[in-house]
């Protein structure tokens, strides 16, 4: 598949979500949420028109706060073959990400459309992604992983894991828990915390998606409500005028506004006032 960076995420909402109660800080420091308080917080995010667009920033910030190891994170969506960066906790993440869309490769796409877990393990050493690799390294990034965001309909990005090993560090000492294994927050029957997070993040996400496109349609369609009589008093002025069918008048009017890429409301709206205005 081929993709491209570009689109914005959701329609132009602004986020006045829930508190991040959940990520506290312990002598100065991040302290690691636990992975079921992070998706229990998932579950409670509340989806509308004025919480929509935050619901991506939400979920990175739960996905910084509960996975071992994770100094940066990113979501990557794709929507139409285009991938891009719906939220990032920071700087380094989304400059990564966009580095890896640039260049048409990297393992956030390959999780992404492959639907399967990448793990760079080292960025010193890896040769399977050197580009990418060699650029998060020079950036400070020891390891990274980017895990599928799969839903019913497949998937529909990754979630990318950025490991500075700057998480546990405080002046001389180490934090051990946020630093360590990927897979180390949990027993051994259970899934890696970050496949675990993102299993349940794409749900929220995808929620999230269908809402935007439900508002849309149902805001297209009012639109369309409101704009119909327009079309009929601009097809009456064509038929008038051109002594042609309703049908024909509609082609004539649809023609317009391909010709003037302007909305058919429109062309409806300018025929209707100069009609008007030449009485």
């Amino acid at each position: 598949m081929g993709l491209t960076a570009e689109t914005p995420w959701t329609p132009a909402c602004l986020f006045k979500g829930t508190s991040m109660k959940s990520i506290t800080s312990v002598n100065g420091r991040d302290a690691l949420l636990d992975q079921q308080t992070a998706i229990t917080e998932l579950a409670t995010i509340l989806i509308n028109d004025e919480t929509l667009r935050g619901v991506p920033d939400k979920v990175a910030a739960l996905a910084k706060g509960c996975i071992p190891g994770a100094d940066e994170v990113s979501i990557t969506l794709i929507a139409k073959d285009t991938a891009y960066t719906a939220a990032a906790t920071g700087e380094l993440a989304s400059g990564l990400d966009q580095h890896q869309y640039d260049c048409g490769h990297g393992p956030c796409l390959d999780a992404a459309t492959g639907g399967r877990t990448i793990t760079v393990d080292d960025t010193a050493t890896d040769q399977t992604y050197r580009d990418f690799a060699r650029r998060a390294h020079q950036a400070g990034v020891r390891r990274s992983m980017s895990v599928p965001l799969t839903a019913r309909i497949g998937s529909i990005g990754a979630l990318n894991v950025y490991d500075t090993g700057q998480a546990g560090v405080q002046g001389a000492g180490h934090d051990t828990s946020r630093s360590g294994n990927w897979r180390s927050l949990l027993p051994k029957a259970a899934s890696d915390p970050a496949e675990n997070f993102a299993a349940c993040a794409a749900v929220t996400l995808a929620n999230a998606a269908a809402y935007a496109r439900h508002a849309q349609l149902a805001q297209q369609l009012l639109q369309a409500m409101e704009s119909r009589p327009l079309i009929e008093q601009a097809k009456g002025i064509l038929i008038r005028d051109n002594r042609c069918s309703a049908e024909e008048a509609f082609t004539m009017l649809i023609q317009a506004s391909n010709r003037s890429n302007r909305k058919l409301r429109d062309v409806a709206r300018s025929m209707v006032e100069a009609t008007q205005r030449g009485r």
